[in-house]
């Protein structure tokens, strides 16, 4: 008996094997594939080409060109018409759709049958749905293989006791409607689609009728592996694997969305897997209920999986496929089902209308991370399409290859450790239900949005207002300060008064150096960095600040509630979080203290982890000297800047952190298109980063990695540009010798080894101007050559390769 166990074993492992190397074969069939053309069949149509090319030989019956090995549609319709008497489903309607699908098949894959219950043993319950139950049962006859010419029938795929299936029972389905029917046609539209691209479909085998209930069932393929739901940990530990499953499932989705089709109930429940390697989504629209007529005003599916235009009552579109996609994506990384620490009621629903999104799970590659963010944005419009993403995901998996063998795939902790705050609510829902809170959210943000529209427009004249006043202001001069130097200017001409308590002329109105450097001395024994250089910096920023906006603080990180990884940089790593304190706005001589700029919950800063920065050297202390620099001349000239509130120690890495005023509006890169659209902005939005730039380089400073994921956007009118030689790393000697940045904005002579210049920006900054025009995505990836690329040929562009004859800033 052991003997035998071993065998069985043995021929598992063997079975296994072949499966595996067969997966491995289709997968590289499918890559070679795609490269193949045709003159007369549209390139992505790869099985009609098959079929008008006559691959598949010629019928030896009627000597008509087969449409599948061993297939003959001609006589194959004609087969299946001669059986029509046989049998009858009690339903018109089903026996139209049965029969127009046997009549249409191409192939075995697109037959559907009606299947006698009788047929069906080992009948089991596995779960219940939103609108249906689901049983797993043995169909003794098997799905259809070919026709037989001798015993005149249909060989059939089948075992022993039959094969494996699926049983959706559709609730209330005893009197079925027509429109219902219609589902089943696009599935079968949908299917034909997958075929015709080689994606990955669920196969209807056929309908039967329950005769216990009178309710429908719809007879299909069964997926031994379960959803992806059950299986998220296998993922999240072995991650090569989502780039090939994202690209299954975006391009069954492509297939879909071919035949104007959408899917309108996409979640990880509904992802399928036949073994662990193989995605395939199921569900297209078949979640509706089957005893009425589909009312697509109705808004039902799984809360977290839902578009906000959706929840706001809008139509189900491809792009809300899209989205639900995004949430998908990210439950690959996080190894959880979204949202499974909320309630799923009105209040999440609001809360995913305003913006709220997963939590980016920290390590997640940026590329990754960058189309995840474009699948979940607020607005349909800037998400990418199904066809771009299947694209994409198919180059991505020929870069991180899954791991197929047992002995290379990691295997999930027992108890994985899952943080208190991602434990499972209990009221969490992630089956398919009908929601009715687009009336009351659209009441709600509908009125915030009346409201940020006059708050936007206050912003906007004020915006004017100040633009005109800097362009009116830059038309004065002065015999005694240089013209552009328009702050110093000021402080010479005692623009801002005197001081009240030593009756010196202020520096900004309320705020007197002279007072204020002597508050700022009483405190220096009240906080410590533990780093003489941090320290000694932070002093010189407090004692020379001459407004708030030089102020350079100490801040402890207990300060600090909401922490929230955002992103990872080529040096750093990236956290949003709110500052419980706010920063300091003027000295108050009643109470004897800051008054500080704040809200009820802090202020929103970004947080700036250096990585290996516990010993920090004083040579990147300059750096940030610079950017103080910068920022003096910046003031001077009254261009825009990023402010620095202060620096922070992470107590659980004892790496320093820097304190950033944050941009709400991200970086230039994430509203390239916007630009493209509003052509107009590009000209002040380039006189920004050029009067910034130009401070800088006053100040004999180069910037040294200016492109767009630098360009910081605090609304979407008003450019900052950030990270002046902060993102070298933190625990070395910065070496100007090391080429770092990122590759398309690096001048040709840096390339080369020479050092960086003002040149060396402006070449930056011609290549971001042509950005505006044309929205092109860049590898934004931080590049690092340690070496001198003596022979590097830089193809010709629209930029000046001599760095003389560049305009400067």
């Amino acid at each position: 008996m052991q003997k035998n166990i071993k065998n069985n074993f043995k021929d598992n492992n063997d079975h296994k094997t072949l499966e595996r190397e067969s997966l491995e074969h289709n997968l590289l069939n499918k890559i070679h594939y795609k490269k193949e053309s045709s003159e007369n069949i549209k390139l992505d149509n790869y099985y009609e080409k098959d079929i008008a090319n006559k691959e598949f030989g010629f019928c030896f019956n009627c000597n008509k060109p087969q449409t599948e090995e061993n297939w003959c549609l001609n006589c194959n319709s004609k087969f299946f018409q001669k059986e029509f008497n046989n049998w009858r489903s009690e339903n018109m309607h089903i026996d139209k759709f049965i029969q127009e699908a046997q009549l249409n098949a191409r192939n075995n894959n697109e037959v559907i049958e009606w299947i006698n219950y009788d047929h069906f043993i080992n009948v089991q319950y596995i779960t219940r749905g939103g609108f249906s139950i689901i049983y797993g049962a043995d169909w003794l006859d098997g799905s259809i293989d070919c026709w037989n010419y001798e015993k005149k029938n249909w060989n059939r795929i089948t075992q022993k006791n039959g094969i494996r299936v699926i049983l959706k029972s559709l609730n209330d389905s005893s009197n079925i409607h027509e429109d219902f029917l219609n589902e089943l046609k696009n599935h079968l539209k949908f299917l034909y689609s997958a075929i015709n691209n080689y994606s990955n479909f669920v196969k209807i085998y056929g309908i039967t009728k329950d005769p216990n209930t009178s309710n429908y069932m719809i007879v299909l393929q069964e997926m031994p592996m379960g959803n992806l739901r059950s299986i998220l940990m296998i993922k999240k530990w072995n991650q090569n694997d989502k780039y090939y499953n994202i690209y299954e499932i975006a391009s069954s989705l492509s297939a879909l969305h071919k035949c104007d089709l959408v899917h309108g109930d996409l979640h990880s429940g509904n992802i399928l897997f036949k073994d662990i390697f193989t995605a395939y989504i199921s569900d297209f629209g078949l979640s509706k209920p089957a005893d009425q007529s589909i009312d697509y005003n109705v808004i039902s599916g799984v809360l977290p999986y839902i578009a906000p235009e959706v929840l706001r009552g809008k139509p189900y579109t491809k792009a809300a496929d899209i989205y639900s996609l995004g949430v998908i994506m990210w439950e690959f990384t996080s190894g959880v089902p979204a949202f499974n620490n909320r309630q799923d009621d009105f209040n999440l629903s609001l809360d995913i209308c305003r913006g709220l999104r997963p939590e980016i799970i920290e390590g997640t590659e940026p590329d990754y991370e960058e189309l995840m963010k474009r699948c979940w944005n607020t607005d349909p419009n800037k998400r990418p399409t199904a066809d771009e993403l299947a694209e994409i995901f198919d180059v991505l998996s020929t870069k991180f290859i899954m791991l197929m063998k047992d002995e290379e795939r990691k295997s999930v902790p027992a108890i994985p450790a899952i943080p208190e705050n991602k434990s499972y609510h209990p009221l969490t829902c992630y089956t398919s239900r009908k929601f009715d809170y687009s009336v009351k959210l659209n009441e709600i943000l509908n009125q915030e949005e009346l409201n940020n529209n006059d708050h936007k427009t206050l912003e906007r004249e004020s915006l004017e207002h100040n633009l005109l006043n800097k362009i009116h202001y830059k038309k004065e001069s002065s015999e005694n300060i240089k013209l552009d130097n328009y702050y110093e200017k000021d402080i010479a001409n005692k623009e801002f008064g005197f001081c009240f308590n030593c009756n010196k002329p202020q520096t900004e109105e309320n705020w007197c150096l002279n007072c204020n450097s002597k508050f700022f001395q009483k405190e220096f024994n009240n906080w410590r960095s533990e780093n003489m250089h941090i320290d000694k910096f932070i002093q010189e920023a407090q004692l020379n600040a001459r407004n708030n906006n030089e102020v350079i603080e100490w801040i402890n990180y207990d300060h600090f509630i909401n922490v929230q990884y955002i992103t990872r940089g080529g040096f750093s790593i990236i956290y949003g979080a709110d500052w419980l304190d706010g920063s300091i706005d003027c000295w108050n001589y009643e109470k004897k203290n800051w008054n500080r700029i704040t809200q009820k919950n802090g202020i929103r800063v970004i947080l700036k982890s250096l990585n290996d920065s516990s010993n920090i050297h004083e040579d990147f202390l300059n750096e940030l000297k610079n950017h103080l620099k910068f920022l003096y001349s910046a003031i001077n000239n009254y261009s825009n800047f990023v402010k620095i509130y202060g620096i922070t120690k992470d107590p659980n890495t004892s790496n320093y952190m820097i304190v950033l005023q944050e941009m709400p509006m991200g970086n230039l890169r994430s509203i390239l298109m916007i630009k493209k659209w509003n052509q107009n902005d590009k000209y002040y939005n380039i006189y920004e980063i050029a009067s910034s730039l130009s401070a800088l380089h006053k100040c004999d400073l180069v910037h040294g990695d200016l492109h767009s994921g630098n360009i910081l956007f605090k609304d979407i009118f008003t450019a900052y540009i950030s990270d002046f030689g902060l993102s070298k790393p933190a625990d070395q000697s910065i070496d100007y010798n090391v080429i770092s940045g990122v590759l398309p904005y690096i001048a040709p002579e840096v390339l080369r080894g020479k050092p960086y210049t003002k040149a060396a920006d402006i070449y930056s900054l011609e290549e971001l101007s042509f950005k505006f025009t044309i929205n092109e995505k860049d590898d934004y990836k931080e590049t690092i050559l340690s070496e001198s690329l003596e022979n590097c040929k830089v193809s010709s562009t629209i930029l000046d390769i001599n760095q003389e004859k560049r305009e400067k800033s």
